[in-house]
């Protein structure tokens, strides 16, 4: 970030991190409002080309203009995400610095993707700038990782993160999503059961459906929680930890990207949880707002005492959240060979 976007991938991965840096506490309104003249113009100046470039909103003018990435840029479905969620993770770095106009715009415009659902076929297609879904495979594939698509299928193209209202909207209503998500798991389940373990790829290599090893659908299986389906978002859940990770050297799906894919399993330690697979399931005791948009959590206060860091540390570990007991019942108490006590999910019934 200090030298710039690499472009090596899609999107502003930047904005997402500064806004996701301020949620957490570990950035300040006014370091952000430092920084925002500079952010809202490579968003939101479609008329000039910024001073300082647009960085990964190189496509932004026709986005803008069109609610979506056309085909004739790089990977129309999977842009026009990207471009979703930085615009929402903005949106609230707006609203933090008090640009009620900016917040408003990035908000409406994080709604575009809703013009690549393709009725024909149930999924999300890129568009050209005339609005004809282009034709990407013959006959469609939405197995296949196609140009509409970077690092990813149909498939796992679906659902965009914060907008459940679109998605339901999308998708058919409410039973309507959740329909396409058992669809998704059951196909899952059913590939992934014809997977050989012994192989080296297994774990590894993309696959068709639900992919846990790639940051496209790493929030999917919280999604059905989101939708009111509780036995879903079990199933979904528990294929997922039963079978992405493992206590052992290749126990993270993927090839981590840098903690992505392993960071989404694991409780938080320390601040608010970013991903949203986490945030579901993980809550933290002594939350506390540090600005009226974005709480995060107290870290544990500093002593001299080694038995009073150990009880801050006890006082402020990881515990199960409302949501967590409401989705999958309260957690008991085992006992491991060792004698020591640890804590497992119950399931509930």
């Amino acid at each position: 970030m200090a030298t710039g976007d690499a472009d090596v991938m899609i999107g502003s991965p930047g904005e997402v991190t500064i806004a996701d840096a301020l949620a957490r506490g570990a950035l300040t309104v006014a370091d952000v409002t430092a920084a925002w003249p500079v952010m809202r113009a490579a968003a939101l100046d479609v008329q000039n080309e910024p001073p300082a470039g647009r960085q990964g909103r190189s496509d932004v003018v026709v986005y803008d203009a069109l609610g979506y990435v056309p085909t004739t840029r790089r990977a129309s479905v999977s842009s026009t995400l990207e471009y979703q969620i930085d615009d929402v993770a903005l949106a609230t770095v707006a609203t933090a610095v008090g640009d009620v106009d900016a917040a408003t715009r990035l908000r409406a415009r994080a709604t575009g993707w809703r013009r690549l659902y393709d009725p024909d076929t149930g999924f999300l297609r890129g568009r050209d700038e005339a609005g004809a879904f282009v034709p990407d495979d013959a006959p469609f594939d939405p197995t296949a990782f196609g140009s509409d698509y970077v690092e990813a299928s149909a498939w796992q193209s679906l659902f965009p993160l914060d907008d459940v209202e679109g998605i339901e909207a999308v998708y058919g209503g409410r039973a309507g999503a959740v329909k396409k998500l058992d669809e998704l798991l059951t196909l899952t389940e059913a590939d992934w059961a014809t997977r050989d373990p012994a192989s080296s790829l297994f774990g590894v290599s993309p696959l068709p459906y639900h992919w846990q090893g790639n940051e496209p659908s790493l929030h999917v299986s919280a999604l059905p929680f989101e939708l009111g389906n509780r036995a879903l978002g079990q199933r979904f859940v528990a294929w997922v930890k039963a079978t992405q990770y493992h206590a052992d050297v290749a126990g993270v799906p993927g090839n981590d990207d840098g903690g992505a894919t392993s960071a989404t399993n694991a409780p938080p330690t320390t601040k608010k949880p970013s991903s949203r697979w986490s945030r579901t399931i993980w809550s933290r005791r002594r939350r506390t707002p540090t600005s009226s948009c974005c709480p995060t959590t107290k870290a544990p206060s500093s002593s001299s005492s080694p038995k009073r860091r150990s009880r801050s540390r006890r006082a402020t570990a990881a515990v199960p959240s409302e949501k967590y007991t409401r989705w999958f019942g309260p957690m008991s108490t085992a006992r491991s060979s060792s004698g020591r006590s640890s804590r497992e999910p119950r399931r509930a019934r």
